[in-house]
Order: C-alpha cells, then sequence, then structure tokens
C-alpha cells in the first residue's frame, strides 16, 4: 500500500513537517516542546501537526516561518545568537595544530 502525498494529508508527524514545509528539524523539534500548540494532536504519545491549524498559527506571526527555515540564522528567541550578532572574536576562534606542545603553560596557537 502507497503513502498518501504529503500536500493530501491532513496531519503530518514532526519529520514529515519538516520536508513539507522545508523547516529546520532541530528548530521545528525545539518549537513543538513547548507547551498548548493549537496545531498539535496526540496520537499515543506521538505529536501530530494538525496542517491547517499550523499553516494558521504561521500566518499570525510573521517572521516565524523565516525562523524555521532550514539555513536561516537562529534567532535569539531560540536562547542562540546569530551569527550577526556575535563579535568578530566570537566567530573566529583560535585553533591549536595538533602535536603543539604545552610549555610553560602556554601553547603556540594558530589563528
Amino acid at each position: 500500500m502507497n503513502k498518501p502525498p504529503l500536500k493530501d494529508k491532513a496531519t503530518l508527524n514532526p519529520e514529515e513537517a519538516a520536508v513539507f514545509y522545508n523547516l529546520s528539524r532541530r528548530k521545528l523539534f525545539r518549537l513543538l516542546q513547548k507547551q498548548n500548540l493549537p496545531f498539535i494532536m496526540y496520537y499515543g504519545k506521538r505529536k501530530l501537526i494538525k496542517k491547517e491549524e499550523f499553516e494558521d498559527y504561521l500566518r499570525r506571526r510573521p517572521g516565524m516561518r523565516e525562523e524555521l527555515k532550514r539555513g536561516s540564522p537562529v534567532n535569539n528567541r531560540w536562547g542562540h545568537r546569530s551569527a550577526e550578532t556575535r563579535s568578530t572574536t566570537e566567530q573566529t576562534k583560535p585553533t591549536v595544530e595538533a602535536g603543539t606542545a604545552v610549555e610553560g603553560g602556554e601553547m603556540n596557537v594558530i589563528s
């Protein structure tokens, strides 16, 4: 028996929703950890996403879809700082060359 296409389904599991809406799986799962989301229904312990209600939820929250998309910077809302908000020193952390000897408590660092 063939599975119906995602566009024809009324509910999606989180994996299917990430694929169907082109969202970051990690960011979507973080969102799903919140309580009382209007688009979630349970089948036993499994979370299912009601497509129509999820689309309404995204429509009422401009920018939410962009925050959840794959490849977009993580927003501060999730407790992380995006690359644009980090200082340049935080973005380029020095690396230590493999096999570098530590003498007198100092390391030779290659930037």
